[in-house]
């Protein structure tokens, strides 16, 4: 999981792998701001299908014009949850979402 400490960066909570401890990397926050709402709201979309967070927030969420992306990504998301998979660091989850942005293969 990722929770946001200032505008800047953000601290990602990495479980262990491989037997290894968990650790937090602090990485510095995509610039683009539809990469920041993905990232700061994507365990809101969580809650959201779990039906726990609250209905004010989640109005304020489905009001953003980000906000079918943001449930995709929880879709993609829940269903990359797979014990030993073999997956990127995240500083190239980050560089690769930063690209998409970049490269205009989000917009709709």
């Amino acid at each position: 999981p990722m929770s946001a400490t200032s505008t800047d960066s953000i601290v990602m909570n990495c479980p262990g792998v491989s037997g290894e401890p968990p650790s937090s990397t602090l990485m510095p926050l995509p610039d683009a701001p539809r990469t920041q709402f993905l990232i700061a709201h994507h365990m809101d979309a969580q809650a959201i299908h779990e039906g726990t967070l609250g209905a004010r927030a989640k109005a304020r969420l489905e009001a953003s014009e980000d906000y079918e992306d943001l449930m995709l990504l929880r879709e993609f998301d829940r269903a990359g949850l797979v014990r030993g998979a073999v997956v990127c660091s995240v500083a190239e989850a980050l560089a690769y979402v930063r690209e998409l942005d970049e490269g205009g293969a989000w917009a709709g």
